[in-house]
Order: C-alpha cells, then sequence, then structure tokens
C-alpha cells in the first residue's frame, strides 16, 4: 500500500489502520504486516498524551510516586501538628501544605483524635490542634 506523501503523519497512520483491520479480517486475525501499525498507533497516542501531560504541566498518569505505606499520612500529618502547638488547623489547610485530599486529612484527624494524639477545637468549620500525651505521675518515693 502506497501513502499520499502529502497527507498528515496523522492521517497516513489511520489510513495504514483502516486498510490493515480490513486486509486482517479477510485474512485472519494474526496475519501479515499490520501489527506494526498497532503498535505504532500505541506508541503515538501515548506519546500524544505524554506530550499533552508535559503543555499542561500535571504529571502523566504511571509516573507518580508508588502507594504510601498504611499510616504514613497520619505520621505526617502529626508532624505537622506538632510543628506549631499552639495552632488551630483545618483539613483543608493541612491538605494544601501536604498536597494531600483534605477528604483524607480529615480521616488522618479523626484517628490521630482517637488515639489522643489531636484535639477537636472546633466543630465549624472543623479545625484541631496538637495534644500532648498525657504524662504519668511518677510513683512515689522514686527520685
Amino acid at each position: 500500500m502506497r501513502l499520499d506523501p502529502s497527507l498528515r503523519v496523522g492521517a497516513q497512520l489511520r489510513t495504514a489502520t483502516r486498510s490493515s483491520r480490513i486486509s486482517r479480517s479477510r485474512r485472519g486475525p494474526e496475519s501479515g504486516p499490520s501489527l506494526p501499525i498497532d503498535a505504532i498507533c500505541a506508541t503515538a497516542a501515548q506519546s500524544r498524551r505524554l506530550l499533552k501531560a508535559a503543555a499542561s504541566g500535571r504529571k502523566p498518569r504511571g509516573t507518580t510516586s508508588p502507594a504510601a505505606r498504611p499510616g504514613q499520612l497520619r505520621d505526617l500529618v502529626q508532624a505537622h501538628l506538632a510543628a506549631d502547638l499552639d495552632a488551630d488547623f483545618t483539613p483543608h489547610a493541612i491538605g494544601r501544605v501536604l498536597s494531600r485530599s483534605s477528604g483524607a486529612v480529615a480521616n488522618a484527624l479523626d484517628r490521630l483524635t482517637a488515639l489522643g494524639q489531636a484535639q477537636l477545637t472546633s466543630d465549624k468549620p472543623r479545625s484541631y490542634r496538637h495534644q500532648a500525651p498525657a504524662s504519668t505521675p511518677a510513683p512515689a518515693g522514686t527520685t
């Protein structure tokens, strides 16, 4: 099959793909030179997605860091609360600092509150403060 040089590359790929589908359906699913065309189309689509992601400034899918370990966000939230002991923080504010969703941060704060490591200071809007662990009094007679 000859391709017209005046056509754009994308149009040439579509034309080649259409003709390969027609010839493949006549000869069987695994025959002939149409399989490299499918690989080229898949690679071109992936390249377009990466190019669009780079142009828009976002990270492409599949290139983010691996999933966090269980409890990692809770530790990050606790460290953020402990950094400023006297300040009240909303889940939204902590989420912006940690680049995490406010819902996930709210869940971590609820868990920290249940563990006694954070204190809910206001219901509307929900805000939290670091709660120092309760110190146990020293037994009598020890110095």
